[in-house]
């Protein structure tokens, strides 16, 4: 077996995501504490109820999946993620911002047109529809 060192600690470990963290679960738990069913739940993160089962049971799904099942169930998820990272030791530090000299000045109004929408639909409670882009 191999040596545990200062650059192999952190290395993936071979059998996949950590134990103590399975993202699945915690929105299983969070459609029971709602009373959601899984098709409602697909519904709203425009998905079939056998893409929700399997989402149940990955442990780390992809980002845009993470996105929209915080949105549909008011929870982020993604705090989940960092608790786990800072259970390890890991302090989570904020990206420096990106000075606005250097973003396109389509790219602050594509952000703040999108930043309106989520108002919007928070304010009105009015679920957001995840873009069908085939």
């Amino acid at each position: 077996m191999e040596e545990q060192n200062e650059l192999t600690a952190h290395r993936r470990p071979r059998n996949g995501p950590p134990q103590d963290l399975h993202i699945g679960r915690a929105i299983a738990l969070r459609l029971d504490a709602m009373g959601m069913t899984k098709a409602e739940f697909g519904r709203r993160i425009n998905t079939s109820r056998q893409n929700v089962n399997s989402l149940l049971h990955k442990a780390l799904p992809d980002m845009a999946t993470l996105w929209w099942a915080s949105v549909a169930l008011e929870m982020d998820f993604f705090a989940e993620m960092s608790r786990a990272l800072q259970a390890r030791g890991i302090a989570g530090h904020a990206p420096a911002p990106v000075p606005a000299a250097t973003m396109h000045p389509l790219s602050a109004d594509l952000v703040k047109a999108a930043l309106a929408v989520v108002n919007c639909a928070v304010t009105t409670g009015i679920p957001l529809e995840k873009p069908d882009v085939t």
